[in-house]
């Protein structure tokens, strides 16, 4: 009875998004929310938060396609669970059914690594965590619920120096700054046609952004990011997580 959407309308040109916004606003739950500015996901999301007060938050990109009827009562309850629950993110899948993220891994592949990417969607894999509700140091922003306070308190996300990229990680990691558990909830499951409006990180155009950003969470968090303490160090930090156990380092006088 309480839900509210916020729909944030980014400039949209597409006569179909105009009709798409105009018949959503019918519904007296729904605010369509237009800002005429540059992209910033992080300044998006922090100016909706501001003109909408909430103890909850749910984020979600318009490229994530959901069926579950229960989904939010299971992303709320996880958030029950404990007044330490700062976040709770789900289980994003591509559309061939095999795992997009599973909860995000710090220090694989540079910042961070989706766990399970490419695995099947009931593979239980390494020791069945694929599966299980766990603490972990963070979750994709792609469909993400916050606590609303612990939200304010930590600043929200970062708009000044990730519009972008990792502003998801840099949140949760406050967050667990700040005393609160991030927790991964698999029970959830959606589709994520991942980066479809906004494009590829990798494209030439997009590149030195990125590239600044990634720089940016690799001083800030250094010392989180060099050791998860949700990933044994035993594992590898290239190639898939739990794919690989770590090469031991030689004593040199050995």
């Amino acid at each position: 009875k309480a839900l509210k959407v916020v729909l944030v309308d980014n400039w949209s040109a597409a006569p179909a998004t105009a009709a798409f916004c105009a018949r959503a606003a019918q519904d007296a739950r729904v605010t369509v929310m237009r800002i005429e500015e540059p992209f910033n996901y992080s300044r998006l999301n922090n100016l909706a938060c501001a003109a909408h007060p909430s103890p909850y938050y749910v984020f979600m990109n318009n490229d994530v396609f959901i069926e579950q009827p229960t989904w939010l009562r299971r992303l709320v309850n996880e958030a029950l669970a404990g007044d330490d629950v700062g976040a709770v993110g789900a289980k994003l899948i591509y559309a061939d059914r095999t795992v997009q993220h599973g909860g995000i891994i710090l220090g694989v592949q540079g910042v961070g690594d989706h766990a399970y990417r490419g695995r099947a969607i009931d593979d239980p894999f390494f020791m069945g965590r694929s599966l299980c509700a766990q603490e972990l140091s963070a979750v994709t922003g792609a469909l993400m619920l916050v606590r609303g306070d612990a939200f304010r308190a930590a600043g929200g996300f970062d708009e000044t120096d990730l519009a972008v990229a990792y502003n998801d990680v840099d949140l949760c990691l406050k967050l667990r700054r700040d005393g609160h558990k991030v927790i991964y909830c698999p029970a959830v499951v959606a589709e994520h046609h991942e980066s479809v409006s906004r494009g590829d990180d990798m494209a030439p155009n997009a590149m030195r952004r990125f590239v600044g950003e990634e720089r940016v969470m690799l001083t800030r968090w250094a010392d989180e990011i060099g050791r998860d303490p949700f990933y044994n160090p035993l594992f590898a930090r290239e190639g898939r997580i739990f794919d690989n156990l770590a090469t031991p380092e030689r004593d040199p006088q050995a």
